[in-house]
């Protein structure tokens, strides 16, 4: 019913948020020792570096303003024409002067979603600091801001309605091509905020459909993993009555959080997630103490042993273990799950 919607996410809204202001920015934009420069080669902080005026104005014209209406077809979630409010969704790979013949690993196929705030530029640079960790080819399919306000917007819809924007319905084909083609063994996505609520309904659509259209035969599930980096999303599941070989659930699913991150506590770390009826499956591995949202300033940094701030992701569930996402640190390859 969309009143019980709207009050469970409203709730799950409020138990996340109970922080002592000025901590809910500190929970997205990382403690204030974080905050001071210098910064990690990576770390979206470099996005406003007043040296580069011009870049710093682009990024923040995109992000607070809203696009250019160019009606050219209508959004199925509004009334309106699409680019009213949202820009397009495209597809790129890093690194972008890719041949065929270059990749190390052919059966293999990455896939990477951003999350809100994320322009081109930012969205490229997530991509080149995964490529630079676990050294593979990395699609993204990036999930334009359409400004902050539209952004929340989106996820509100997406993660409590399982309306699918279009990044969703743009990533159906490639993903699916990817599961699909008998080359490949294993297709990974990862997918950061905004961007696990988009994958897990990318999930939901192939679930839904049950190899009707997308995935044939639907067994091919099972070379999918998802790996979600402060999952937000409502609802991300196994399919039911699937194991793959070694009798694990499909898809493969980790989760990372860092404890004191606000959009994580939206989802995955929700204090009373049973309560609002958030299902998050998978493994999680959660920083109880650690602060901040962004993939590359906050979150890679459990993966990236040359940073002085380096702090690795241990599961609340497993003893300590270290998440299998470590396996695949620069090209190695863990055992199928």
């Amino acid at each position: 019913m969309p009143i019980m919607n709207t009050i469970k996410l409203l709730g799950s809204v409020l138990d996340a948020s109970k922080f002592i202001p000025p901590n809910h920015i500190f929970s997205i934009m990382g403690s204030p020792k974080q905050l001071i420069p210098p910064y990690h080669p990576y770390a979206e902080y470099t996005f406003f570096n007043p040296k580069e005026l011009t870049r710093v104005l682009s990024y923040l014209e995109e992000v607070s303003l809203l696009p250019i209406p160019i009606p050219y077809h209508y959004a199925s979630w509004l009334p309106i024409p699409e680019t009213m409010f949202l820009r397009e969704t495209h597809l790129f790979t890093y690194p972008e002067n890719y041949q065929a013949g270059d990749d190390n690993f052919p059966k293999e196929a990455w896939f990477f979603i951003n999350g809100i705030a994320t322009n081109t530029e930012m969205a490229k640079l997530n991509c080149k600091y995964l490529n630079e960790l676990f050294h593979r080819r990395i699609v993204g399919i990036q999930n334009p801001t359409d400004s902050i306000l539209v952004d929340l917007l989106e996820c509100a819809v997406g993660k409590r309605w399982k309306r699918s924007m279009s990044p969703a319905q743009n990533a159906l084909i490639p993903i699916s091509d990817a599961l699909n083609d008998p080359n490949i063994e294993r297709v990974i996505l990862i997918g950061h905020s905004q961007g696990t609520i988009i994958s897990a309904n990318i999930l939901r659509s192939f679930v839904d459909d049950k190899g009707q259209t997308y995935v044939k035969p639907f067994e091919n599930m099972k070379k999918l993993e998802i790996y979600a980096f402060a999952n937000c999303a409502d609802n991300m599941e196994y399919i039911q009555d699937m194991q793959s070989e070694k009798g694990h659930p499909v898809p493969y699913i980790e989760n990372f959080a860092n404890g004191n991150d606000l959009v994580a506590r939206l989802g995955v770390i929700s204090p009373r997630r049973e309560l609002w009826d958030i299902r998050i499956d998978g493994d999680i591995y959660v920083r109880q103490n650690a602060w901040g949202h962004l993939l590359n300033a906050h979150y890679l940094n459990g993966f990236d042993t040359s940073r002085s701030d380096y702090a690795p992701f241990r599961s609340l569930t497993k003893n300590g273990a270290t998440p299998r996402f470590f396996g695949y640190l620069e090209g190695n390859t863990p055992l199928p799950y």
